[in-house]
């Protein structure tokens, strides 16, 4: 989704809210400003949504084909002490690869 979606979604979500709160009540991103904080919000948060997304689907994608191999499914099946210790270990040998 392109980061303009994002950004008209988060400016309509802003003006909704303030549509419908009680007069006088600031958005939750600020629309208008000017220095090195607050005209920044809006974008910033525009333009992350994107790579945060991405890097959330390749490291699903990492964990669904490294929970699929044996030593994983011999651990659940042993039910070893060291079960809470496979994500973590899962998490670094898809970082290996």
């Amino acid at each position: 989704m392109p980061s303009f979606y994002i950004g008209s979604l988060l400016i309509f979500v802003s003006v909704y809210y303030v549509i419908r709160s009680s007069p006088g009540t600031d958005p939750p991103f600020p629309l208008d400003g000017f220095g090195w904080d607050k005209h920044l919000v809006l974008p910033v948060l525009a333009l992350m949504a994107r790579p945060t997304v991405q890097l959330a689907q390749v490291t699903a994608g990492l964990l669904s084909e490294e929970l699929r191999k044996q030593y994983v499914i011999a651990a659940a099946v042993w039910a070893t002490p060291g079960a809470p210790y496979v994500i973590p270990t899962l998490c670094e040998m898809s970082s290996l690869q």
